[in-house]
């Protein structure tokens, strides 16, 4: 696998292509789609090299799938407590971190394919229904290329996709995927610009805010309660910091 995602970082425009559209290909088994899905955002974490320290760790690659934890889990958190309890925070590093993102220019190659083609119908597997781990993983990879796009000219225009993609799917019945997309609605708060947060997803947000709540209530799962409590407690925030687009309720 390492040397598939040294050939995508030297080759990206090519590479990205190519296993976006084997992934929905006859011919793979899930392992394989799910190694797909790994070169993707090992890939992507090394072109964007963004000003952080490495949050995908090598050693989280296990039997062909990333494991969910292979985010740092409490470099994660970290960086949402921060994020949090400094709401101006965002603004201030978007205006200090003018670093060139190496990977801005090939981002649409690893994110729209994937994003674009979940809902067609196949007879070799299904994405949406029986093998929903699969969708898990989909959601979660898009989720963190979202995250290395930052700086991107298409990154607006991510945000928006991938929050109508996570609209379709929020009340999926399995846990796994609810895990996956309280991630990716994570990165979008922490990510998106003022603009597309209150201005394109506005209409999403108090609806959005009554999911995480019921999740808090009513998720058994413990970590599930952490993770939709930190994220709404971040949209929270980024609400309370742009008064003038303040929604009831909030």
């Amino acid at each position: 696998m390492e040397a598939m995602i040294s050939v995508t970082c030297h080759y990206p425009k090519l590479c990205a292509q190519y296993l976006t559209s084997q992934f929905y290909e006859a011919g793979y088994s899930l392992s394989q789609r799910g190694d797909i899905l790994n070169i993707l955002v090992m890939s992507a974490q090394q072109l964007s090299d963004p000003n952080i320290e490495k949050i995908i760790d090598k050693r989280a690659v296990i039997k062909s799938y990333i494991n969910f934890n292979m985010i740092t889990e409490e470099h994660f958190r970290n960086l949402v407590k921060k994020r949090s309890s400094t709401p101006n925070e965002t603004k201030k590093k978007k205006i200090v971190k003018s670093k060139e993102n190496k990977f801005s220019d090939f981002v649409g190659y690893f994110f729209f394919p994937l994003l674009n083609q979940y809902d067609k119908e196949r007879i070799h597997f299904s994405i949406m229904e029986k093998d929903y781990f699969l969708l898990g993983k989909m959601i979660f990879t898009l989720g963190m290329i979202l995250y290395f796009s930052q700086n991107s000219t298409v990154h607006e225009n991510m945000i928006k996709a991938l929050g109508d993609f996570l609209w379709n799917v929020k009340n999926h019945r399995e846990e796994f995927i609810r895990k996956s997309i309280i991630f990716a609605y994570t990165i979008i708060v922490m990510t998106a610009s003022d603009n597309v947060l209150f201005g394109y997803l506005i209409n999403y947000l108090t609806e959005l805010k009554f999911w995480l709540q019921a999740i808090i209530i009513e998720e058994p799962n413990k970590e599930r309660k952490i993770e939709a409590n930190n994220c709404l407690s971040l949209l929270s925030n980024r609400v309370k910091d742009n008064l003038q687009f303040l929604i009831s309720g909030f």
